[in-house]
């Protein structure tokens, strides 16, 4: 993402309703250092005659110094290390924005097995969200798994049906293959099902909770995100009735 854009989105962001910010409407100066107005940084931007914005404005802001979240990186691979690399490389790690254009070019030797160089990653002094600059610590060899994975305590999963008194519909009937009854299944001029007791009496049998019948649609499964794509085709009974079950009902199967 260039210098430009990402100004483009603070601006943006500051003001509703948002205002029609765009690099073809406004041209954008370089990020400067600046103590005026409780800032350490402004930028100057001028409208394009013509395009919607006369004369120019400084905006201040604050960039983030990479020191205060990052005091060093440590980075192992048995690759062939680049600037593009490692930068993404601590980008993904700390789950922060920015991109190798950010820095200043460096040079990384050729390492072998157990080789190690320590660099200073500077900022560039035009980067419009950061400033300073920290330690890097490369090695060659395989990489840490404990220096990947830095986020060993995850969220615990969730059952996409949070009751604790009813099942949820769509996934008491996900896995069955209706095509058997497709003929009973097909709606009516009036949407519902041409042969509702033979559903309810399968349903029953495959031990589905009881539910009563409402209106349906038969779609390509294509068309429908959440449908099992092992089938061709889904019948959907969007409303549902039944103490035992929440949620719309899917019933899979394939045309003859």
């Amino acid at each position: 993402m260039s210098n430009s854009e990402r100004m483009i989105i603070v601006l943006n962001d500051q003001f509703l309703p948002p205002k029609e910010f765009t690099d073809k409407r406004l041209v954008f100066g370089d990020a400067q250092v600046t103590t005026d107005n409780d800032r350490n940084t402004k930028v100057d931007i001028d409208g394009i005659p013509g395009k919607g914005y006369y004369g120019g404005v400084t905006v201040y802001y604050n960039r983030l110094n990479i020191q205060d979240l990052i005091s060093e990186f440590t980075y192992r691979s048995d690759q062939q290390m680049t600037k593009e690399i490692v930068i993404t490389n601590l980008a993904n790690r700390y789950g922060i924005e920015i991109d190798p254009d950010d820095f200043e070019d460096f040079e990384i030797p050729t390492l072998e097995e157990g080789q190690n160089v320590i660099l200073t990653l500077t900022i560039k002094p035009t980067s419009v969200q950061w400033t300073g600059s920290i330690q890097a610590y490369l090695e060659y060899g395989k990489a840490w798994l404990d220096a990947e994975v830095t986020r060993t305590t995850l969220d615990r999963l969730k059952h996409p049906n949070p009751s604790t008194t009813r099942s949820y519909a769509r996934l008491a009937t996900w896995g069955y293959d209706f095509s058997g009854i497709q003929l009973a299944l097909k709606p009516t001029a009036q949407g519902n099902y041409t042969d509702w007791n033979t559903v309810s009496a399968l349903c029953q049998a495959l031990g589905i909770a009881q539910f009563t019948a409402n209106k349906i649609v038969d779609k390509p499964t294509s068309q429908v995100p959440d449908a099992n794509p092992l089938f061709q085709r889904v019948v959907i009974q969007s409303t549902v009735y039944g103490g035992l079950l929440q949620g719309p009902l899917y019933f899979h199967y394939n045309p003859f």
